[in-house]
């Protein structure tokens, strides 16, 4: 795909549930190297809308495309990276180790039966350095707090070299302090490796200091653009305004 096309294309997307219209006329374009946050009310349709650009859910109306390719025809998995909701809660028993979960991540490249290389082992390594927990790396997955835990899966995400990053509430049950260390790791991701982020958070604050673009999502569209402007421009009050009206939950949107 050339270069200058965007990496999400989203025309007039709808997706219905239980015959019940979850999102309706979605119009959103994602270019190479931006990093852009979702946020909106508890059930506005953001992790819909992620489902459906990676093929989990059918879309009723419109047309999405993955690096120019419908997403029930896209096949070029290791682009894409995917850190779903509540990947930090895990069993302390669970016997894997860092070093473990973190070669998951090479399992779309090298197939998930293969042996792997020392490339493999060597872009893991690297993974664990960026974002500081290679000392934890013969530590079992269970063991680690949450705050470890969600940067061993960002390790996990990053170790398969994705051109795109999408992380859905990475954050949640995390404590403040390793949450700001996250999106600054976020940030680095974005700005040294020029990896595309889409960032969805409850959070917006911080996907007001991180993120380049932000998109509240309440079925529809509400607001896309400037995160810092996004209250002076009504952005609350137009998400809202769409079916949630009370406003003392502003702070704690999930999906």
């Amino acid at each position: 795909m050339p270069d200058d096309e965007p990496i999400v294309s989203i025309r007039g997307v709808s997706v219905d549930q239980d015959d019940h219209r979850v999102l309706e006329d979605i119009d959103l374009d994602i270019g190479r190297g931006e990093f852009v946050g979702i946020v909106g009310p508890n059930g506005g349709g953001k992790t819909t809308l992620i489902k459906a650009l990676l093929g989990f859910l059918p879309y009723t109306d419109g047309r999405m495309r993955l690096f120019g390719t419908a997403p029930n025809r896209f096949h070029d998995w290791p682009r894409v990276a995917y850190v779903p909701q509540h990947v930090v809660h895990v069993d302390p028993r669970f016997p894997a180790t860092v070093r473990e979960i973190a070669l998951l991540g090479r399992a779309g490249r090298r197939g998930l039966f293969r042996p792997y290389r020392q490339e493999d082992r060597q872009a893991v390594d690297d993974a664990l350095h960026e974002v500081g927990v290679h000392g934890l790396a013969r530590r079992r997955i269970g063991s680690l707090s949450g705050g470890e835990r969600q940067r061993v899966f960002l390790a996990k995400a990053i170790a398969g070299e994705p051109e795109l990053l999408i992380l859905d509430e990475p954050t949640t049950g995390v404590d403040p302090e390793s949450r700001g260390r996250f999106y600054a790791l976020l940030d680095h991701l974005n700005h040294s490796h020029d990896m595309t982020i889409l960032l969805i958070s409850h959070d917006t604050q911080a996907i007001a200091l991180s993120t380049h673009r932000l998109v509240a999502l309440n079925r529809t569209i509400v607001y896309d653009g400037d995160p810092h402007a996004f209250e002076e421009e009504g952005g609350y009050g137009a998400a809202y305004d769409l079916g949630l009206h009370d406003h003392r939950h502003i702070g704690g949107w999930g999906d």
